[in-house]
């Protein structure tokens, strides 16, 4: 579907559609979205395979996957219950990843791993999510 804005006609049946028109409001985000979108394409094996149940920690509100590449933790901070909120999280992993590498996915770092297996990140916000590699 199509409308009008100033005389101009642009597609805004979808976002990507309505990033065609320079008064959308959304345009400042279009990067963002872009590299939302290749991250997701990307993880897209990772993402078609089975959840895995498994309770990272207190504050915590994730998704566990086990891949041929190794296992992957999608993560975000609950903004309910103990340790709630955005700040440090630790993250508790099962017992055959401990002293596997975590890598951070498209954030171009690692996090080290205790003896333990725990490892331990930071989120600015409840908005904030990461993606984490263990292998």
């Amino acid at each position: 579907q199509s409308y009008a804005n100033d005389g101009n006609a642009y597609r805004s049946d979808n976002v990507m559609g309505s990033f065609q028109n320079p008064a959308y409001a959304g345009l400042p985000y279009k990067a963002e979205q872009q590299k939302l979108n290749l991250l997701v394409q990307q993880l897209a094996p990772v993402l078609n395979t089975q959840s895995t149940l498994w309770n990272f920690g207190d504050g915590i509100d994730s998704m566990f996957k086990v891949a041929p590449s190794g296992s992957y933790v999608f993560a975000m901070p609950t903004d309910s219950g103990a340790n709630s909120g955005p700040g440090s999280k630790t993250f508790t992993v099962p017992a055959a990843l401990k002293g596997k590498t975590v890598t951070v996915v498209g954030e171009n770092r690692t996090i080290p791993m205790t003896a333990a297996g725990t490892f331990t990140d930071t989120f600015g916000s409840l908005n904030d999510y990461h993606v984490y590699k263990i292998a």
